[in-house]
Order: C-alpha cells, then structure tokens, then sequence
C-alpha cells in the first residue's frame, strides 16, 4: 500500500472515530444531559466545551494527515 493511500485511509478513520464520540456523548452518555435535570446554558456550553476538546484535536490530526498526503502525491507527480 502507497504511504499516502495509508494516510488517507487513515484520516477517513479518525474522521469516523471523532464522528461516533460525539454520538455517543450526544445521545448515549449521562455525563452531561439527564432526564431529571434541566438543560440550561450553562449545562449545553460546558458540553460543547468537552465536545470540542475531545473532538477537536482528532479532526485536526486527521487534516493534517490529508495534507501531507497530498504533498506526497504533488512530489510524486513533479518527479
């Protein structure tokens, strides 16, 4: 397999991974909305915090994953 194909399968991955942890904690987790507390400001934007902090840096190393890959590809190219 090609370095940049492996890259690139890679990043589809992490873009995955980051998707279902942000399902997960939106629907599946009681770490943040319980059916016996009520929603408030405060309570969505602590959880988009924690969203962003968990998910954040997964979609930024898979960019970056995709961009070196494609740096690969132009070398390879104008070689």
């Amino acid at each position: 397999m090609v370095l940049s194909d492996f890259l690139i399968w890679s990043s589809l991955f992490l873009v995955v991974l980051g998707f279902s942890l942000y399902l997960y904690f939106s629907f599946f987790s009681k770490l943040f909305f319980q059916k016996k507390t009520k929603t408030t400001p405060e309570r969505a934007s602590t959880f988009g915090d924690f969203i962003n902090g968990l998910t954040g840096p997964i979609f930024a190393l898979s960019s970056l994953l995709i961009i070196y890959a494609t740096i690969i590809d132009q070398n390879k190219i104008n070689n």
